[in-house]
Parts: C-alpha cells; structure tokens; sequence
C-alpha cells in the first residue's frame, strides 16, 4: 500500500528538516511526501531538496493558508491512502507509516496517539492525546481523534472532498467530521503514539487557541444544526479541540449533514428556461437566496468571453449548470454535430469561469444516457466508462462525460467544489412537445392528443415496445439537486432517479388513459428503440436520506395539464 504524506509548509527553514528526516526514517518503503509550500522567502524549499530525495515532491507557489495548500495536495497524491504531516511535527518512531499500512488493511480511516513534545531533539512530552478508539456515536459525544494521526483510503478522500476554507481553523475538525459521521466508513484504532507535536505551534498555543479553536469548531456544527447548542466539551476539555455533531433527520428517513449552505448566497442558475432549470428557479424560491439568471439574448453560453465577462460582473456564489441542448433519438440522429459542440462549449466556458471568480461549489446536470448501452441494471455510478455507449444518444453522452471529467479535474488540480448530478428521464412542466425533436414520454404524450383530437382509431409508437425506463418528475429532480448542494460534496457523480421502471408499452398505455385516448397501439418495430433497459442505482441518493415523491399516474396527470394551458411564448395545444 502506497502512502502519501501531506505536508504544508511557509517559512519553515526552523523545522522542516527534522519533519522530511522522520519522513525518510520509515521503515515502510512505498511512501511518497508532497509539500506544498507558500512560496516561502526563507530556506524552506531549500533545505528539503538537499535530501535528493525521489519520494518527495515539491510544490511551491502562494495559497491562500494551510487548508487551501491542503486542498491542492488532495487533487495530486498519487497513493493508495492520504495523511497530513505537518511541517513542524515528526513521526513519533520509524515504524508510524508501517503500523498505519498496516491498519488499514482492515478499515477505511485510521488513527492513533499523539505526544506534545518539547522540542524534536529531546522529544521530552509535555502532554498526551490519548485518543480512544470510535465510541459508538463517534463525533456526538465529544470525541475526536488527533488530525495529524488521521489517515484514510483513497476512497474515503474522494467521497469527503475538499476542507472547507471558510473555517479558519476547524476545517481539519469538519473534514475528519464529515469523513467519519456523514459516510459509511469503517474507523480503526491504533493503540500507539504515531506523531510528535512540537509545543507551542499555532494550534497548542495554549488554552486561548484552544476555546477560540472550539468556537469556531461549534460554528462548523451549527450550519449542520442550524441551532445555538452549546458543547460540553467546550467547556469540559478545552485541550481537546473537540465539539459533537448530529445529523438533522428528515421525518421517517436519515439525512446526511449539511455540507454548504445557500443562505443568502447569490446562486445562478445556467439554462433557467429550460425544463429543469425553470423548477429548479420555483424550488429555490422556498430558499433564502438571490437567484441570477441570464438569457440566451444576453449571454449566449457557447460564447466563452460573453460568459466570462458576465460572471466577473454578477460573481456567483453557487452555480447550478443546468444549460444544455437535449432531445431525443430522432434530434440526436440528425443534429450529432450541433449536440457534441453545443454542450462541450457550454460546460467548459461555464465551469472555468465558475472557478477563475471563485464559485463556492458548482453542479453540474448530465444524464445517464453517459452509461454503456450493456451497462449493468441497475445502473451504478460506477458503470461510467466501462463499454460502449448507445449509438442513438453518443453524441450527447460524449458531452456530458467530458462534463462530469472537468468538474473532477478542476477539483483535483485547484480544489474546487465541483459535483455532477446524472438524472433519469425527466418529464414536467416546461418539456419539450415537438414531435421531432422531444423525447419519449412528451411525445407520446403530444401524439395521443392529437391523435384524441382526430378521432383517430390508433396511434405509432416508436419502436417494439419492450424497453425498459424510468421517469423522474422535474419538480422532485430539482429538490433533489438542491439536497446534493447542500449535502453532497466529492468527486463521483450522482444519479438522481426513483429507483423504478415501466416499460414503453406500459408507459404509452398509461399516457393515454391519461389524455384520454381509446384507440389501439401499433408499434414500429422498423424504428430503433435504443438501450434496451435502462433503470439507475439510486442507492447513493437514497443513503443520503433523499427520495422522490412524485408517482407516475400523478406526474402525468399534472403534466398533461400543463400541456393544455397556455404559457408564456408556448401556445397552448388543442
């Protein structure tokens, strides 16, 4: 098992070196140290080349403090598991990095004892973190372990993402909080004194920055709160920079934490007269933000300065990318070109503008028309990039990969809280009812209509009838979009669905009840019907505490009555 060892250093010529010399001194061999370095004007850098080292790694440029330098260590260790070692503290003995491979053979997340030491000559200890092993309500009951000694697979780094860098000094408390507390990992405990911290650093300064560590610990629990409660530990063990956490629950299921919160944020939606943007702009209303929205007219998103200069002036603070080109088989058929170029330039100019003024966190909405046309059923969000796409909808699906791949790339390389979103199919108010260019449900649903209208005796439906799908209404996608704002962050993509599927047969039968319609079906069997099924995992939604609410027979009634109704720029059908 490969180790990458994290170390953040800015004008640390003092201690640096007994840091990298306990480094080397490990006795396990597969490691490698990445230091991140602020462009430090004394020796630093200096004194760390002179060891000639090939397992040490050297990044020296401005951040904006340890846990930005952080961030920027997380999108480039290249190990198998991640620990920070700070640039003036040492292992506690050879054997630390050997005794945490070791460990972590069994579990996701370990950790150990640490010493307070004097100095890293003598090594005298001047006081003792004995932390214990998890308690059964981890976080809530006061307990924490000792950041330094905290190491993790690369897994659970992903799944937890970035420190939070509006936390001046509790973001290592909320990243090892949300790590343990808000996923399903396992913690182990190693019954050994790993790291030496020297005495008088920055965060063992004495009890003032221990309250004023714990303060601010306490305001990290309160956005998971939203609640003044005030810590036993902060009172009780104003050493141990500690507070507890509890999940808010939704009634009758879990949630996890709350990650990111939108309150008074400025929050753009990209794409809000489309389908999804338009519910996401009604579901962001029961929010306290302000909402940023822009029009084709003004700001064609293809265009990259048009799009830069519109968001250097409105400076978001979130951003959820809903813009896109979307339609059917027959629109993917005929348009492929305008599907690849039209998308790519949208998600690109979007996201690095997003990033150049600082965005806060971003989401992106693709579709799960991204996985393999023989992906396994149900489709799991790691199915991605396994075998060959559908045919019908590559085009699209090509787009929305490289999508998903910028968002991962920005957070790899500056740290950027950049999620995607991978929704079913979708169908609501403010769909797409052409004939030619929409997609299943809405037009059948425009067929059966007119074909009511006509006195018709049968209507076509594409295809044989046999495909498998699932349907998600807009308004229960775009509660979910916001949930995943406020409590998703990391690098895998989500898929947003219900988890249940309906055949196309099954699903033109139901429509025409719906509408109306008594004629008979006459299926096409000449006509592709694409992936033959096509349901996703939603286990990952679901653990989160997120379901939709909305059932078939419901959305398509109240869809369909969106349909008679005239709108603004739509005329009415019928």
């Amino acid at each position: 098992m490969k180790i990458s060892v994290l170390t953040v250093s800015y004008n640390s010529a003092a201690t640096i070196a007994h840091t990298v010399e306990s480094f080397l001194a490990q006795d396990h061999a597969d490691k490698e140290m990445i230091l991140i370095d602020g462009a430090s004007r004394d020796e630093t850098v200096d004194i760390v080349r002179t060891f000639g080292s090939e397992s040490i790694r050297i990044v020296s440029e401005p951040d904006d403090g340890m846990y930005d330098a952080l961030n920027k260590g997380l999108g480039l260790f290249a190990g198998d598991a991640v620990g920070v070692l700070n640039s003036d503290d040492t292992y506690h003995d050879a054997s630390a990095l050997s005794r945490i491979a070791d460990a972590l053979e069994a579990s996701d997340i370990v950790h150990g004892h640490l010493d307070f030491v004097e100095d890293h000559i003598s090594k005298r200890p001047v006081r003792r973190w004995r932390a214990d092993a998890k308690p059964g309500r981890g976080f809530r009951t006061g307990w924490m372990p000792a950041h330094p000694t905290f190491y993790v697979r690369r897994a659970v780094a992903e799944s937890v993402g970035p420190f939070d860098l509006t936390l001046k000094t509790a973001s290592d408390y909320d990243w090892m909080l949300r790590a343990v507390e808000l996923h399903d990992h396992s913690v182990g405990h190693i019954d050994h004194v790993l790291i030496d911290m020297q005495q008088g650093g920055k965060s063992t300064a004495g009890l003032g920055s221990h309250v004023a560590h714990n303060l601010e610990a306490l305001r990290a629990r309160r956005r998971w709160l939203n609640a003044g409660i005030v810590d036993y530990a902060l009172v009780a063990k104003p050493a141990r920079k500690i507070a507890p956490v509890h999940r808010r629950r939704r009634k009758g299921r879990g949630m996890t934490g709350m990650l990111y919160d939108l309150g008074g944020k400025r929050v753009f939606v990209a794409g809000h007269r489309g389908m999804v943007g338009s519910a996401l702009t009604r579901r962001l209303e029961r929010e306290n933000v302000e909402l940023l929205t822009v029009g084709r007219g003004d700001v064609d998103l293809r265009d990259q300065a048009a799009v830069n200069r519109w968001m250097q002036a409105e400076k978001p603070q979130a951003v959820f990318l809903a813009a896109a080109k979307v339609g059917g088989i027959a629109a993917n058929d005929r348009f492929p070109a305008d599907f690849l170029y039209d998308n790519l330039m949208i998600e690109a100019n979007v996201i690095h503008a997003a990033h150049a003024v600082g965005v806060e966190k971003l989401l992106l909405l693709g579709s799960t028309c991204i996985y393999p046309k023989l992906a396994p059923q149900p489709i799991p969000e790691s199915a991605l990039l396994t075998g060959p796409l559908e045919p019908t909808n590559e085009w699209y699906a090509i787009a929305k990969i490289a999508g998903i791949k910028l968002c991962q790339a920005y957070r790899k390389q500056h740290g950027s809280d950049f999620i995607a979103a991978q929704p079913t199919n979708l169908y609501g108010p403010g769909d797409n009812f052409d004939l030619e260019t929409s997609h299943v449900l809405p037009a059948l649903m425009r067929k059966a209509h007119e074909a009511k209208l006509s006195g018709a005796k049968s209507m076509t439906v594409w295809g044989t009838g046999t495909p498998l799908r699932e349907f998600m209404h807009v308004d229960d996608l775009a509660d979910a979009l916001v949930f995943l704002m406020l409590h998703y962050s990391g690098e895998m993509h989500v898929n947003c669905g219900t988890g249940e599927e309906v055949s196309i047969r099954e699903l033109a039968e139901a429509i025409c009840e719906t509408v109306g319609f008594g004629g008979t079906l006459e299926f096409d069997a000449t006509k592709p019907d694409g992936t033959p099924r096509k349901l996703s995992d939603v286990t990952k939604l679901h653990k989160m505490g997120w379901q939709h609410r909305i059932g078939l027979d419901e959305g398509l009634a109240s869809t369909y009555e969106w349909l008679l109704e005239p709108h603004e720029g739509v005329r009415a059908v019928g």
